[in-house]
């Protein structure tokens, strides 16, 4: 996650005027972007965790994989994707609109820093 962030930092800065950087719309913009990289990178640990509880040798399911076992994973899986997909949905609802409204420029000769 934070090597997410990290890159998600940098890719902002590259791309970002320095003169007319705001630091809520650049916190805003990097942890969006995190999340929703975060979001797409569950998917293959989804597959991995629900397949990791068949043996490949024999097709069946190892001794350790009990019924409830395998719905306590299913449970906590679900349970990050309702977190993650909640805290996107609060993101493009709440805070992006937020930080895009709030630092819009009545002149464009003057920033809020200003």
């Amino acid at each position: 996650m934070a090597v997410l962030a990290g890159a998600c930092f940098l890719f902002t800065k590259y791309y970002q005027d320095y003169r007319e950087s705001e630091l809520l719309a650049t916190t805003v913009t990097i942890c969006s972007l995190t999340l929703c990289l975060s979001a797409i990178a569950l998917f293959p640990v989804d597959i991995f965790l629900v397949s990791s509880t068949v043996n490949l040798n024999t097709g069946l399911k190892h001794d350790w994989a009990t019924k409830d076992e395998v719905h306590q994973i299913l449970y906590e899986l679900k349970s990050v994707y309702y977190a993650m997909y909640g805290s996107i949905a609060i993101f493009c609802a709440f805070m992006i609109p937020f930080a895009y409204f709030y630092y819009e420029e009545y002149d464009e000769s003057e920033t809020i820093q200003q």
